[in-house]
């Protein structure tokens, strides 16, 4: 296995002798050697995956302490079970961050609960704005959009509630959770051959 350069380490040492390896993976920065920019604990961990060098026995102790079990003392054991918390964590979150479209900078939060039908397409609600790569969707009702957000849905076609489709980014939403909504969508394509599903009635 390769090895970390040493100021990598070296941070990931500091970020546990502040306590701050317990904080939220994207929030908590450090400074990485000379680098004048600051690097999230996230990007720490993911530099350290690999890293065959042992961590010094106290900082082990350290982390174990404060709940991690790996087996071995490498760095990247203790990276790979400390990112294994983050995404159990956030699986169980139940706020999913949404837009209408991919690209689109207009967001809301959302309650999992309040989402429906997770699926892959091609293209979003609404104009229909299109991607060639497949990517995550949902229905939702425009009911469930936040009093005096700014989202790019009407309601001028109809009476409401109308069930909408908005998109699901990996961007901005924790991978954890992602990684747990992708998994359980349906693929964007239906048997019959290059057929949208799950089309119908949403805007």
């Amino acid at each position: 296995m390769p090895h970390a350069p040493g100021h990598i380490r070296d941070a990931f040492i500091d970020l546990v002798e502040s306590e701050e390896i317990w904080g939220d993976a994207d929030e908590v920065t450090i400074a990485v050697g000379d680098n004048p920019c600051s690097r999230s604990l996230r990007w720490i961990v993911g530099q350290l995956w690999n890293c065959s060098d042992q961590l010094p026995g106290s900082i082990a102790d350290v982390l174990r302490d404060g709940g991690l079990d790996f087996k071995g003392g490498s760095y990247a054991a203790a990276a790979r079970q400390l990112h294994s918390g983050w995404d159990e964590q956030e699986a169980t979150r139940d706020v999913v961050a949404v837009r209408r479209q991919w690209d689109d900078w207009r967001e809301i939060d959302v309650p999992v609960s309040e989402l429906t039908d997770f699926h892959l397409r091609y293209h979003g609600g609404g104009v229909g704005r299109g991607h060639r790569w497949p990517m995550l969707y949902a229905r939702m009702w425009c009911s469930s959009i936040p009093a005096g957000a700014e989202f790019p849905h009407s309601c001028t076609h109809g009476n409401p509630p109308h069930e909408i489709v908005v998109c699901i980014t990996k961007a901005c939403n924790p991978p954890g959770l992602y990684k747990k909504l992708r998994a359980g969508a349906r693929p964007p394509w239906s048997a019959e051959g290059r057929t949208m599903i799950g089309d119908r009635n949403a805007r």
